[in-house]
């Protein structure tokens, strides 16, 4: 644990708290334009972060993350910086976006430490390790996409096929998984061993496993957890360690394929679309993401959840990144916004979602798709 005291403030505030990357540094590089102040660039490692549950929108399933650096020096090279602000984000409604949550948390904060005694204590200083331009690999794994490449990540990784668990194809076949996606997904199943541990999450049970390869390189993997074996707070989707998820898009190299890709954020709605999906696993894409998306060479289309909140807005943040694109003239045929008629594409069949497509993109770019990608469904 790299901050003690900010860890146990949180404790006194919340009760459990999820340590995530346990000891990993972020990556820290020193802001110049000011005097010993830092940052750290979005598509690098954030490091350690303590997991809560978010006191502003109902979370259950601790999706505030707080980072181990808020109110702490960070030093750098023998350097001591300036003291960091509160680094935190709800991953579920961005709740700390606001200003005035982010005011009320630290104001929490604040009050704990003083009556724990510790509001006067000096901020902690952490010595954060120098990091080259690309981040440092933590664990020995293989990005060679083959099933060996694939248990340097799970070790008990194994194929689906015909001595896969029928737990697993009955899951399978609920989210209308054909055997043709498992095959350019390269889907397998296996219990899911924690790399940091050594011990079996979900008590050993077997995930669905799901390698992600960009670029002709498998760089990471995801796993679910069947739905009989999932505990009350327990882990739902398992993503490895040494896969860093802003800088990674699932399926990329299959839709690229095609000058098609359809953005969604989770790997079932991938599925659903068919070969064009493309998942960031989550409702904004990073830079990082934005920067492999823009290699694809005909079009793009983005399903967004239609969940849409307060806080919220799927739908809206699709519609702002695809009117950039299009500014920039970035995709011949258009980058375009579908609605669907229900919260995901997860929850439609292929045949569904691509009638919806056809029905609400420009004609021109309608031609297109039914020229080019509907015969490959």
């Amino acid at each position: 644990m790299l901050n003690p005291l900010l860890y146990k403030t949180l404790v006194k505030l919340f009760g459990k708290v999820v340590i995530a990357n346990e000891g990993q540094h972020a990556h820290v590089v020193e802001d110049r334009t000011k005097i010993s102040h830092w940052t750290i660039p979005p598509d690098y490692s954030h490091g350690e972060q303590y997991r809560v549950n978010c006191p502003f929108c109902g979370d259950h399933k601790k999706h505030l993350y707080i980072s181990y650096l808020s109110y702490a020096r960070p030093v750098l090279d023998g350097r001591t910086l300036a003291v960091g602000p509160l680094r935190c984000q709800c991953f579920k409604s961005n709740c700390t976006a606001m200003r005035e949550n982010r005011d009320y948390l630290e104001g929490l904060i604040g009050r704990q430490q003083l009556a724990m005694d510790a509001l006067d204590e000096d901020a902690p200083s952490i010595i954060c390790d120098l990091v080259d331009d690309e981040p440092e690999q933590t664990y020995k794994v293989s990005n060679d996409i083959t099933l060996e490449g694939f248990r340097t990540w799970v070790p008990d990784y194994a194929p689906v096929d015909e001595n896969t668990p029928q737990e697993i194809i009955e899951y399978l076949n609920s989210r209308r998984v054909t055997q043709d996606d498992v095959d350019w997904m390269h889907i397998g199943w296996g219990p899911i061993k924690s790399p940091r541990s050594g011990t079996y999450l979900n008590s050993g049970f077997p995930w669905i496993i799901f390698p992600i390869i960009n670029n002709g390189k498998l760089m990471g993997v995801q796993a679910r957890c069947l739905p009989q074996h999932l505990k009350e707070k327990g882990i739902k989707y398992w993503l490895h360690p040494g896969c860093r998820k802003s800088t990674v898009v699932a399926n990329l190299d299959v839709a690229r394929q095609l000058g098609v890709g359809v953005i969604c954020e989770g790997v079932f709605d991938l599925l659903s679309i068919g070969k064009p999906g493309i998942c960031c696993f989550g409702h904004t894409p990073s830079e990082a993401q934005r920067r492999l998306i823009a290699t694809f060479s005909q079009c793009m289309l983005w399903c967004p959840d239609t969940d849409v909140t307060a806080k919220l807005n799927p739908i809206g943040i699709a519609q702002k990144i695809c009117m950039q694109w299009n500014s920039l003239g970035i995709f011949p045929q258009g980058a375009h916004v579908i609605q669907l008629p229900k919260k995901d594409a997860g929850e439609m069949t292929r045949e569904e979602i691509w009638t919806t497509i056809i029905e609400q993109v420009p004609e021109q770019t309608r031609d297109f798709l039914l020229r080019t990608i509907i015969p490959k469904l």
